[in-house]
């Protein structure tokens, strides 16, 4: 198989594809073989993440050898590997061979209708997608993570201490750089900071840990209020909520003026 400006490749794509009419959009390949960023969000971090690494690894492994082969100074010019030098001087070399080696996986999906029609199979891309919406194919989507879903409704509290607690996280860097966060605990009624944990990483189960701590000190909660945060939603802080029997609300998503206290300090 050829690539403008690369060249010949290994089958080892085409047999992983297999059938190029599995795909509706050629953009879909560098998901299906593992060639995009995650995405991490919690509170105020959204972070691009490493790549997925999902589907087959023979054939990843291979589209990124080719996309570090067309980088070298010895490779000669084509429009592929000038695309991929801006992208390297914007974001950085390794970004850049992940960026070029997902453009040949959509390259290399649009050789293989080529490759059909050479064979005989008229279908083009417009004509499949024709067929794709007139079955109502869909591609199979992956689930969402089960998130933790609590009350949206106003909240009613009680004008004493303890009546409910706020939780967030702020976060700042070191002069050398390097990312620290700092788990606030406020009672949103008398608007005492009953906690401040610095750390440069904290989980869920160190949040459960030191909610634990200050339970034990005498001061338990009716109710936490908080943000959908992966620290707040997951399985160890709805345990902690029901071994403790506290109630745990969480705002509605892009409204953060229902905790609005906690959301500006």
């Amino acid at each position: 198989m050829m690539i403008p400006g690369i060249g010949p490749i290994d089958l080892t794509f085409r047999y992983t594809v297999d059938d190029p009419k599995r795909f509706l959009h050629s953009q879909l390949v560098g998901a299906y073989l593992g060639l995009t960023p995650r995405r991490y969000q919690s509170g105020e971090v959204d972070r691009v993440g490493r790549i997925t690494k999902a589907g087959d690894g023979e054939t990843r492994t291979a589209l990124f050898e080719a996309a570090n082969v067309v980088l070298r100074p010895s490779t000669r010019w084509s429009p592929m590997k000038a695309w991929a030098m801006r992208v390297a001087h914007r974001q950085g070399s390794k970004r850049a061979k992940v960026a070029l080696a997902r453009k040949m996986a959509v390259v290399l999906h649009r050789r293989l209708f080529v490759l059909l029609w050479r064979e005989g199979e008229p279908s083009g891309i417009n004509r499949i997608y024709r067929l794709y919406r007139e079955e109502g194919l869909a591609v199979r989507k992956r689930r969402a993570r089960r998130k933790a879903v609590g009350t949206r409704a106003p909240i009613l509290v009680e004008a004493k201490p303890n009546a409910r607690w706020s939780l967030d996280f702020v976060h700042d860097q070191f002069a050398n750089g390097r990312r620290f966060r700092v788990l606030n605990i406020v009672d949103d009624v008398t608007k005492e900071c009953l906690g401040a944990i610095p750390d440069t990483s904290i989980s869920g189960r160190r949040v459960a840990r030191e909610l634990t701590a200050m339970v034990g000190r005498g001061s338990k909660p009716e109710m936490i209020m908080s943000d959908h945060g992966t620290e707040f939603a997951c399985s160890a802080m709805l345990a902690w909520s029901k071994d403790t029997v506290t109630d745990w609300h969480f705002f509605a998503p892009g409204k953060p003026m229902q905790n609005g206290f906690i959301e500006s300090s």
